[in-house]
């Protein structure tokens, strides 16, 4: 997980807490709209555009 805020974390082999995170997220409006809108950003800020303008500023 890059960070806080993007998704729940869950320790790997642990399928009760799995379980646990993915049924907080289903249940939680909040707590989707808030990964939904930090996905967004996230996928915003490493987009295509954005990485090839970064790529001519070392070239």
């Amino acid at each position: 997980m890059l960070a806080e805020g993007y998704g729940v974390l869950v320790p790997p082999g642990n399928c009760n807490v799995l379980a646990e995170g993915i049924t907080s997220v289903l249940q939680s409006e909040e707590l989707r709209e808030k990964l939904i809108e930090n996905g967004a950003k996230r996928a915003d800020e490493h987009g295509q555009t954005k990485i090839a303008k970064n790529l001519w500023k070392y070239m």
